[in-house]
Protein backbone atom coordinates (compact mmCIF):
# COMPACT_ATOMS: atom_id res chain seq x y z
CA UNK A 1 0.00 0.00 0.00
CA UNK A 2 2.80 2.36 0.92
CA UNK A 3 4.51 1.63 -2.36
CA UNK A 4 1.36 2.60 -4.35
CA UNK A 5 1.00 5.89 -2.43
CA UNK A 6 4.66 6.75 -2.99
CA UNK A 7 4.30 5.95 -6.74
CA UNK A 8 1.22 8.19 -7.05
CA UNK A 9 3.03 11.09 -5.36
CA UNK A 10 5.98 10.77 -7.72
CA UNK A 11 3.62 10.77 -10.75
CA UNK A 12 1.89 13.94 -9.51
CA UNK A 13 5.23 15.66 -8.97
CA UNK A 14 6.13 14.96 -12.63
CA UNK A 15 2.74 15.84 -14.23
CA UNK A 16 2.10 19.14 -12.43
CA UNK A 17 5.22 21.00 -13.75
CA UNK A 18 4.75 19.61 -17.28
CA UNK A 19 1.07 20.63 -17.34
CA UNK A 20 1.91 24.07 -16.05
CA UNK A 21 4.53 24.50 -18.79
CA UNK A 22 2.05 23.60 -21.57
CA UNK A 23 -0.65 25.83 -20.11
CA UNK A 24 1.58 28.86 -19.65
CA UNK A 25 3.58 28.70 -22.87
CA UNK A 26 1.34 26.83 -25.30
CA UNK A 27 -2.34 26.87 -24.33
CA UNK A 28 -2.84 30.22 -22.50
CA UNK A 29 -5.73 31.98 -24.31
CA UNK A 30 -5.48 35.55 -25.65
CA UNK A 31 -1.71 35.51 -26.01
CA UNK A 32 0.18 35.75 -29.38
CA UNK A 33 3.17 33.59 -30.15
CA UNK A 34 5.29 36.51 -31.28
CA UNK A 35 5.18 40.18 -30.44
CA UNK A 36 5.17 42.63 -33.31
CA UNK A 37 8.52 44.28 -33.77
CA UNK A 38 8.90 48.05 -34.26
CA UNK A 39 11.73 49.88 -35.99
CA UNK A 40 13.07 53.28 -34.95
CA UNK A 41 14.91 55.99 -36.89
CA UNK A 42 16.37 59.48 -36.43
CA UNK A 43 14.27 62.34 -37.86
CA UNK A 44 17.43 64.12 -39.01
CA UNK A 45 19.36 61.07 -40.22
CA UNK A 46 16.99 58.54 -41.82
CA UNK A 47 19.85 56.19 -42.59
CA UNK A 48 20.02 55.38 -38.85
CA UNK A 49 17.65 52.46 -38.15
CA UNK A 50 17.39 50.50 -34.87
CA UNK A 51 15.13 47.77 -33.52
CA UNK A 52 14.86 49.44 -30.10
CA UNK A 53 14.38 53.00 -28.77
CA UNK A 54 17.47 55.06 -28.12
CA UNK A 55 19.47 58.05 -29.33
CA UNK A 56 20.93 58.86 -32.73
CA UNK A 57 24.70 58.17 -32.71
CA UNK A 58 25.21 61.19 -35.02
CA UNK A 59 23.16 64.04 -33.51
CA UNK A 60 21.90 62.58 -30.22
CA UNK A 61 18.17 63.02 -31.01
CA UNK A 62 15.69 60.44 -29.72
CA UNK A 63 14.84 57.73 -32.22
CA UNK A 64 11.19 57.57 -33.27
CA UNK A 65 9.14 54.56 -34.56
CA UNK A 66 8.81 54.39 -38.32
CA UNK A 67 6.87 51.21 -39.10
CA UNK A 68 5.76 47.84 -37.80
CA UNK A 69 6.88 44.55 -39.29
CA UNK A 70 5.77 40.98 -38.77
CA UNK A 71 2.10 41.60 -39.61
CA UNK A 72 0.19 39.50 -42.06
CA UNK A 73 0.32 42.22 -44.68
CA UNK A 74 4.10 42.21 -44.60
CA UNK A 75 6.34 45.24 -44.86
CA UNK A 76 4.85 48.14 -46.84
CA UNK A 77 6.69 50.87 -48.71
CA UNK A 78 6.89 54.16 -46.79
CA UNK A 79 4.57 56.95 -47.86
CA UNK A 80 5.41 60.65 -48.23
CA UNK A 81 3.51 63.63 -46.92
CA UNK A 82 3.35 67.35 -47.72
CA UNK A 83 5.13 69.39 -45.05
CA UNK A 84 4.77 73.00 -43.94
CA UNK A 85 8.01 74.96 -44.09
CA UNK A 86 8.06 78.76 -43.63
CA UNK A 87 10.69 80.73 -45.54
CA UNK A 88 12.53 81.58 -42.33
CA UNK A 89 12.95 77.90 -41.51
CA UNK A 90 13.99 77.07 -45.07
CA UNK A 91 16.69 79.76 -44.88
CA UNK A 92 17.89 78.49 -41.52
CA UNK A 93 18.16 74.93 -42.89
CA UNK A 94 20.11 76.17 -45.92
CA UNK A 95 17.59 74.92 -48.45
CA UNK A 96 18.09 75.95 -52.06
CA UNK A 97 15.68 75.57 -54.95
CA UNK A 98 16.10 74.85 -58.64
CA UNK A 99 13.69 75.82 -61.39
CA UNK A 100 12.42 73.18 -63.79
CA UNK A 101 13.22 74.61 -67.21
CA UNK A 102 13.96 73.82 -70.85
CA UNK A 103 17.65 72.96 -71.21
CA UNK A 104 19.94 71.56 -73.85
CA UNK A 105 20.76 68.07 -72.65
CA UNK A 106 24.17 66.84 -73.66
CA UNK A 107 25.47 63.32 -73.05
CA UNK A 108 29.17 62.69 -72.73
CA UNK A 109 30.26 59.17 -73.63
CA UNK A 110 33.72 58.20 -72.44
CA UNK A 111 35.23 55.01 -73.84
CA UNK A 112 38.67 53.37 -73.88
CA UNK A 113 40.49 53.61 -77.20
CA UNK A 114 43.56 52.10 -78.85
CA UNK A 115 45.46 53.85 -81.65
CA UNK A 116 46.06 51.52 -84.59
CA UNK A 117 47.38 51.54 -88.14
CA UNK A 118 45.15 52.74 -90.93
CA UNK A 119 44.80 49.58 -93.00
CA UNK A 120 44.12 51.61 -96.15
CA UNK A 121 47.55 53.18 -95.71
CA UNK A 122 49.55 49.94 -95.53
CA UNK A 123 51.45 49.12 -98.74
CA UNK A 124 53.51 46.20 -99.99
CA UNK A 125 56.47 46.84 -102.29
CA UNK A 126 56.46 44.01 -104.80
CA UNK A 127 58.75 43.45 -107.83
CA UNK A 128 57.39 42.34 -111.18
CA UNK A 129 60.46 40.29 -112.06
CA UNK A 130 62.42 37.26 -110.93
CA UNK A 131 65.97 37.65 -109.70
CA UNK A 132 68.30 38.12 -106.73
CA UNK A 133 68.74 40.98 -104.24
CA UNK A 134 72.27 42.38 -104.68
CA UNK A 135 71.76 45.49 -102.54
CA UNK A 136 69.05 46.41 -100.01
CA UNK A 137 68.69 50.11 -99.20
CA UNK A 138 65.71 49.84 -96.82
CA UNK A 139 66.18 47.25 -94.09
CA UNK A 140 65.65 48.77 -90.61
CA UNK A 141 62.16 48.48 -89.06
CA UNK A 142 60.75 51.98 -88.65
CA UNK A 143 62.99 53.38 -91.41
CA UNK A 144 61.22 56.05 -93.44
CA UNK A 145 61.01 55.78 -97.22
CA UNK A 146 59.31 58.19 -99.59
CA UNK A 147 58.06 57.87 -103.13
CA UNK A 148 61.01 57.56 -105.54
CA UNK A 149 63.59 56.43 -102.97
CA UNK A 150 65.84 53.48 -103.86
CA UNK A 151 64.68 50.25 -102.26
CA UNK A 152 66.96 47.57 -103.74
CA UNK A 153 69.33 46.59 -106.57
CA UNK A 154 68.11 43.45 -108.32
CA UNK A 155 69.91 41.20 -110.75
CA UNK A 156 67.45 39.73 -113.23
CA UNK A 157 68.35 37.82 -116.44
CA UNK A 158 65.03 38.76 -118.06
CA UNK A 159 65.63 42.46 -117.40
CA UNK A 160 69.09 42.13 -118.88
CA UNK A 161 67.50 40.62 -121.98
CA UNK A 162 64.89 43.38 -122.24
CA UNK A 163 67.53 46.08 -121.88
CA UNK A 164 69.69 44.44 -124.53
CA UNK A 165 66.74 44.24 -126.88
CA UNK A 166 66.08 47.96 -126.44
CA UNK A 167 69.74 48.85 -126.99
CA UNK A 168 69.80 46.76 -130.18
CA UNK A 169 66.73 48.57 -131.47
CA UNK A 170 68.41 51.91 -130.80
CA UNK A 171 71.58 50.90 -132.67
CA UNK A 172 69.62 49.43 -135.57
CA UNK A 173 67.65 52.68 -135.87
CA UNK A 174 70.87 54.64 -136.15
CA UNK A 175 72.20 52.42 -138.92
CA UNK A 176 69.02 53.04 -140.90
CA UNK A 177 69.38 56.82 -140.88
CA UNK A 178 70.96 56.82 -144.35
CA UNK A 179 68.44 54.35 -145.75
CA UNK A 180 65.48 55.95 -147.48
CA UNK A 181 63.06 53.02 -147.16
CA UNK A 182 60.21 54.49 -145.06
CA UNK A 183 58.55 51.14 -144.40
CA UNK A 184 61.73 49.68 -142.92
CA UNK A 185 62.27 52.75 -140.75
CA UNK A 186 58.70 52.49 -139.48
CA UNK A 187 59.19 48.83 -138.56
CA UNK A 188 62.42 49.55 -136.66
CA UNK A 189 60.79 52.46 -134.84
CA UNK A 190 57.91 50.21 -133.77
CA UNK A 191 60.39 47.59 -132.47
CA UNK A 192 62.22 50.25 -130.49
CA UNK A 193 58.97 51.56 -129.02
CA UNK A 194 57.81 48.04 -128.13
CA UNK A 195 61.10 47.31 -126.33
CA UNK A 196 60.80 50.58 -124.40
CA UNK A 197 57.24 49.81 -123.30
CA UNK A 198 58.34 46.38 -122.14
CA UNK A 199 60.95 47.98 -119.84
CA UNK A 200 58.30 50.26 -118.36
CA UNK A 201 56.08 47.26 -117.65
CA UNK A 202 58.96 45.91 -115.54
CA UNK A 203 58.95 49.20 -113.58
CA UNK A 204 62.21 50.35 -115.12
CA UNK A 205 62.43 54.08 -114.47
CA UNK A 206 62.60 56.69 -117.21
CA UNK A 207 65.97 57.69 -115.83
CA UNK A 208 67.45 54.25 -116.41
CA UNK A 209 65.98 54.06 -119.91
CA UNK A 210 67.66 57.37 -120.78
CA UNK A 211 70.97 56.05 -119.43
CA UNK A 212 70.78 53.14 -121.85
CA UNK A 213 70.28 55.58 -124.74
CA UNK A 214 73.03 57.94 -123.64
CA UNK A 215 75.71 55.48 -122.52
CA UNK A 216 74.90 52.81 -125.08
CA UNK A 217 75.40 50.15 -122.44
CA UNK A 218 73.33 47.87 -120.23
CA UNK A 219 73.86 47.74 -116.46
CA UNK A 220 73.97 44.38 -114.72
CA UNK A 221 71.26 45.22 -112.16
CA UNK A 222 68.06 47.15 -112.09
CA UNK A 223 67.17 49.62 -109.34
CA UNK A 224 63.81 49.18 -107.63
CA UNK A 225 62.26 52.46 -106.45
CA UNK A 226 59.50 52.83 -103.84
CA UNK A 227 56.08 53.68 -105.24
CA UNK A 228 54.84 54.63 -101.73
CA UNK A 229 55.81 56.77 -98.76
CA UNK A 230 55.80 55.35 -95.24
CA UNK A 231 57.70 53.66 -92.45
CA UNK A 232 59.09 50.16 -92.86
CA UNK A 233 56.74 47.84 -91.03
CA UNK A 234 58.27 44.51 -92.01
CA UNK A 235 60.62 43.07 -94.63
CA UNK A 236 60.66 39.61 -96.14
CA UNK A 237 64.09 39.50 -97.86
CA UNK A 238 67.75 40.12 -97.11
CA UNK A 239 70.74 40.89 -99.29
CA UNK A 240 71.34 37.88 -101.52
CA UNK A 241 67.76 36.58 -101.29
CA UNK A 242 66.19 35.13 -104.38
CA UNK A 243 62.93 36.79 -105.31
CA UNK A 244 60.03 35.73 -107.49
CA UNK A 245 57.58 37.82 -109.42
CA UNK A 246 54.80 39.27 -107.20
CA UNK A 247 56.44 38.12 -103.95
CA UNK A 248 56.46 41.17 -101.60
CA UNK A 249 59.85 42.49 -100.52
CA UNK A 250 58.59 44.64 -97.64
CA UNK A 251 55.60 46.45 -96.12
CA UNK A 252 55.50 50.16 -95.40
CA UNK A 253 52.84 52.07 -93.45
CA UNK A 254 51.80 55.68 -93.86
CA UNK A 255 51.24 57.13 -90.38
CA UNK A 256 49.82 60.50 -91.46
CA UNK A 257 46.27 59.24 -90.89
CA UNK A 258 45.68 56.65 -88.14
CA UNK A 259 42.71 54.77 -86.77
CA UNK A 260 41.42 54.62 -83.24
CA UNK A 261 39.34 51.67 -82.04
CA UNK A 262 36.81 52.35 -79.28
CA UNK A 263 34.27 50.14 -77.52
CA UNK A 264 30.73 51.45 -77.05
CA UNK A 265 28.29 50.04 -74.49
CA UNK A 266 25.08 48.61 -75.90
CA UNK A 267 22.97 51.24 -74.14
CA UNK A 268 24.87 54.05 -75.93
CA UNK A 269 24.87 52.51 -79.41
CA UNK A 270 21.63 54.21 -80.58
CA UNK A 271 23.31 57.59 -79.98
CA UNK A 272 26.45 56.87 -82.02
CA UNK A 273 26.49 57.83 -85.70
CA UNK A 274 29.14 57.83 -88.40
CA UNK A 275 30.69 61.25 -88.89
CA UNK A 276 30.50 62.22 -85.20
CA UNK A 277 33.46 64.15 -83.81
CA UNK A 278 35.59 62.46 -81.14
CA UNK A 279 38.12 64.00 -78.76
CA UNK A 280 41.06 61.82 -77.73
CA UNK A 281 43.03 62.24 -74.53
CA UNK A 282 46.46 60.57 -74.64
CA UNK A 283 48.32 59.90 -71.36
CA UNK A 284 51.48 62.02 -71.27
CA UNK A 285 50.31 64.51 -73.91
CA UNK A 286 49.07 67.96 -72.79
CA UNK A 287 47.07 68.58 -75.96
CA UNK A 288 43.97 66.78 -77.18
CA UNK A 289 43.62 65.06 -80.53
CA UNK A 290 40.52 64.96 -82.68
CA UNK A 291 39.00 62.55 -85.17
CA UNK A 292 35.66 61.38 -86.49
CA UNK A 293 33.77 58.08 -86.48
CA UNK A 294 34.01 56.40 -89.87
CA UNK A 295 32.71 52.91 -89.12
CA UNK A 296 30.54 51.16 -86.50
CA UNK A 297 30.87 47.40 -86.22
CA UNK A 298 27.44 45.77 -86.71
CA UNK A 299 28.21 43.04 -84.13
CA UNK A 300 28.18 43.24 -80.31
CA UNK A 301 30.71 41.27 -78.29
CA UNK A 302 28.59 38.73 -76.33
CA UNK A 303 30.98 38.82 -73.35
CA UNK A 304 31.45 42.57 -72.90
CA UNK A 305 28.14 43.70 -74.46
CA UNK A 306 30.06 46.33 -76.39
CA UNK A 307 30.46 47.11 -80.09
CA UNK A 308 33.59 48.53 -81.68
CA UNK A 309 33.67 51.78 -83.59
CA UNK A 310 36.51 53.17 -85.70
CA UNK A 311 37.86 56.72 -85.56
CA UNK A 312 39.95 58.34 -88.29
CA UNK A 313 42.60 60.69 -86.90
CA UNK A 314 44.91 63.08 -88.71
CA UNK A 315 48.33 62.54 -87.13
CA UNK A 316 49.83 66.00 -87.29
CA UNK A 317 53.56 65.93 -86.59
CA UNK A 318 53.37 62.14 -86.30
CA UNK A 319 52.95 62.51 -82.53
CA UNK A 320 50.57 59.59 -82.28
CA UNK A 321 52.02 56.09 -82.40
CA UNK A 322 50.22 52.84 -83.18
CA UNK A 323 49.17 50.80 -80.11
CA UNK A 324 48.95 53.85 -77.84
CA UNK A 325 46.15 53.80 -75.26
CA UNK A 326 43.73 56.71 -75.21
CA UNK A 327 40.45 57.92 -73.76
CA UNK A 328 37.79 58.84 -76.30
CA UNK A 329 35.19 61.49 -75.42
CA UNK A 330 32.06 61.80 -77.55
CA UNK A 331 29.75 64.73 -76.79
CA UNK A 332 26.20 64.23 -78.07
CA UNK A 333 23.45 66.87 -77.92
CA UNK A 334 19.89 65.54 -77.72
CA UNK A 335 18.32 68.96 -78.13
CA UNK A 336 16.39 71.16 -75.69
CA UNK A 337 14.08 69.38 -73.27
CA UNK A 338 12.31 69.92 -69.96
CA UNK A 339 14.86 69.01 -67.29
CA UNK A 340 15.26 68.73 -63.52
CA UNK A 341 18.47 68.75 -61.47
CA UNK A 342 19.87 65.42 -60.32
CA UNK A 343 20.30 66.94 -56.84
CA UNK A 344 16.55 67.38 -56.57
CA UNK A 345 15.69 63.83 -57.57
CA UNK A 346 15.09 60.95 -55.17
CA UNK A 347 15.11 57.33 -56.35
CA UNK A 348 13.77 54.42 -54.31
CA UNK A 349 14.16 51.68 -56.89
CA UNK A 350 10.43 51.63 -57.67
CA UNK A 351 9.72 55.32 -58.03
CA UNK A 352 11.29 58.75 -58.50
CA UNK A 353 10.08 61.88 -56.76
CA UNK A 354 10.96 65.50 -55.98
CA UNK A 355 9.70 68.08 -53.47
CA UNK A 356 7.92 70.94 -55.20
CA UNK A 357 7.57 74.31 -53.47
CA UNK A 358 3.91 75.30 -53.17
CA UNK A 359 3.81 78.56 -51.18
CA UNK A 360 5.10 77.63 -47.74
CA UNK A 361 4.52 73.93 -48.33
CA UNK A 362 6.77 71.33 -49.89
CA UNK A 363 4.81 68.70 -51.77
CA UNK A 364 6.28 65.33 -52.82
CA UNK A 365 5.61 64.71 -56.51
CA UNK A 366 6.17 61.44 -58.37
CA UNK A 367 8.06 62.03 -61.62
CA UNK A 368 9.31 59.99 -64.53
CA UNK A 369 12.68 60.82 -66.04
CA UNK A 370 14.51 59.83 -69.21
CA UNK A 371 17.82 60.91 -70.68
CA UNK A 372 20.56 62.13 -68.28
CA UNK A 373 22.85 64.97 -69.31
CA UNK A 374 26.54 64.91 -68.38
CA UNK A 375 26.08 68.13 -66.34
CA UNK A 376 23.65 66.48 -63.90
CA UNK A 377 20.19 67.14 -65.36
CA UNK A 378 17.51 64.57 -66.20
CA UNK A 379 14.93 64.84 -68.94
CA UNK A 380 11.43 65.11 -67.38
CA UNK A 381 8.90 62.83 -69.05
CA UNK A 382 6.03 63.42 -66.62
CA UNK A 383 5.16 64.90 -63.22
CA UNK A 384 6.62 68.40 -63.58
CA UNK A 385 6.08 71.48 -65.71
CA UNK A 386 8.25 74.41 -66.69
CA UNK A 387 8.66 76.90 -63.86
CA UNK A 388 8.16 74.45 -60.96
CA UNK A 389 10.48 75.14 -58.03
CA UNK A 390 12.04 72.01 -56.50
CA UNK A 391 14.28 71.49 -53.48
CA UNK A 392 17.84 70.97 -54.73
CA UNK A 393 20.04 71.04 -51.60
CA UNK A 394 19.67 69.75 -48.05
CA UNK A 395 16.70 67.86 -49.46
CA UNK A 396 17.49 64.83 -47.30
CA UNK A 397 16.10 66.84 -44.35
CA UNK A 398 12.84 67.39 -46.20
CA UNK A 399 12.68 63.76 -47.25
CA UNK A 400 13.17 62.62 -43.65
CA UNK A 401 10.51 65.02 -42.35
CA UNK A 402 8.06 63.95 -45.08
CA UNK A 403 8.56 60.26 -44.29
CA UNK A 404 8.27 60.87 -40.58
CA UNK A 405 5.07 62.87 -40.96
CA UNK A 406 3.57 60.19 -43.21
CA UNK A 407 4.52 57.54 -40.66
CA UNK A 408 2.82 59.47 -37.83
CA UNK A 409 -0.27 60.00 -39.95
CA UNK A 410 -0.50 56.28 -40.69
CA UNK A 411 -0.19 55.46 -36.97
CA UNK A 412 -2.63 58.11 -35.76
CA UNK A 413 -5.85 56.10 -36.38
CA UNK A 414 -4.39 53.12 -34.58
CA UNK A 415 -3.60 55.24 -31.54
CA UNK A 416 -7.19 56.59 -31.42
CA UNK A 417 -8.66 53.06 -31.43
CA UNK A 418 -6.68 51.99 -28.41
Amino acid sequence: MKKKIIGLLILLLVLIPVGGYFYYFKLRPGETKKEEKRLYTCPMHPQIISDRPGSCPICGMDLVPIEQIGSKEGRKEEELATIYLPQKTATMLGLTFDTVDIRELVKEIIAPAVISLNETKIFKITPKINGWIEELYVSQPGQYVKVGDKVAEIYSPEIMAAKSEYLSAINYEKRLEKISDPQLKKTVLELKQSARERLKLFDISEEEILKIEEKQEVSRTVTLYSPFSGFLLEKFVNKGSRISMNDPLMTVADLSILWGEIEIFQIDLPLIKEGMAVKLKIPGYPEDFYGKITFINPFVNPETRRAKARIEIENWGLRLKPNMNAEAVIVISTGKRLAVSEDALYRTGTKEYVFVKDGEHLKPVIVKTGFKSHDGYYEVLSGLKKGDRVVSSASFLIDSESRLKAAFQSLAPKEENK
